[in-house]
């Protein structure tokens, strides 16, 4: 009885023992897939970060000679300003001039720029 009781009991566990290691084994290749896609990825941000940070550097200096060139043109025209009056017309004020009057010289300075540029 306890034979039979064995077999029967065998034909029933074989095929879900069965079902298990095949599960087990396709779950142990997926584990190694997706270590490999995680490398893969790891790879891939490690590469894109390296090149980010040279884009970065590149117009850093860039912005660098920019600014370099910017700075060449302001100190070349740091004798006078170009304004604008409010009758449209540009209006050229020397700094230089103005300096030693203080800030009423500069308001009449400017007032008076104002009035003669508009005709």
């Amino acid at each position: 009885m306890d034979q039979a009781y064995d077999k029967q009991f065998e034909s029933i566990l074989g095929p879900i023992e069965r079902s298990f290691r095949r599960v087990q084994g396709i779950r142990e290749r997926d584990a190694a897939r997706l270590r490999q896609v995680g490398v893969a990825v790891g790879a891939l941000l490690l590469g894109l970060f390296l090149g980010l940070g040279l884009v970065v550097r590149r117009n850093q200096r860039r912005l660098a000679g920019l600014n370099r060139g910017n700075q060449l043109v302001l100190d070349s025209v740091a004798d006078a300003i170009l304004g604008l009056a409010p009758s449209g017309w540009p209006n050229y004020i020397e700094k230089v001039a103005l300096a030693p009057s203080g800030s009423a010289g500069v308001a009449a300075a400017l007032s008076s720029s104002r009035t003669s540029s508009a005709g």
